[in-house]
């Protein structure tokens, strides 16, 4: 009796913890896209830079942004919007394997932290991400100036010498993607 009862103690314990882990995976990850929201993303990433500045790892940080997404929501609808952006996720979720951290900043600019990558490594992982979503094809994107969804990405390695803070780091890749 004790045994069954210590036994349905530990099930229920365990159950407790997967569930309070999916709670808190649902509050700090984006509804659309099932990454993490900015705000969760930079308390990650900020534990990564000050691990990388104490050990002298490598981090890379990217932002990855798809150029016509106003142009494809207008003339598809935004459901059709969503869509896309779901399956860029998708896309960018496979990468996951690889030591990497998904948010998404705002509309359609996701960014992506890839711990212990080099420049060379980060940016041929990108690369092999680019590849794979531009053979996708979505209904509508014909009707695109364009003719397809087009990718822009920023890429950068973290300066362990000039130590910017993760909002500072942030904001040049930002303006470097923008051109602000």
């Amino acid at each position: 009796n004790f045994a069954y009862k210590f036994a349905a103690l530990i099930d229920n314990t365990m159950h407790f913890q997967f569930l309070k882990k999916q709670a808190e995976d649902l509050e700090n990850s984006d509804r659309l896209t099932g990454l993490f929201h900015l705000d969760h993303f930079r308390g990650v990433a900020f534990g990564e830079i000050e691990k990388s500045a104490r050990d002298g790892t490598a981090v890379t940080l990217a932002l990855v942004y798809i150029e016509n997404f106003k142009e494809y929501n207008e003339l598809n609808g935004y459901q059709r919007g969503d869509f896309v952006l779901a399956k860029l996720a998708e896309f960018l979720k496979k990468l996951e394997v690889m030591n990497i951290t998904l948010g998404r900043c705002y509309g359609a600019t996701m960014i992506i932290l890839l711990r212990n990558h080099a420049l060379d490594q980060a940016r041929y992982l990108l690369e092999q991400f680019e590849k794979e979503f531009n053979e996708f094809s979505s209904y509508g994107e014909k009707k695109l100036s364009s003719s397809k969804l087009e990718l822009k990405t920023v890429i950068r390695e973290y300066d362990r010498e000039k130590r910017p803070g993760f909002d500072q780091f942030f904001k040049s890749l930002e303006g470097e993607l923008f051109g602000i």
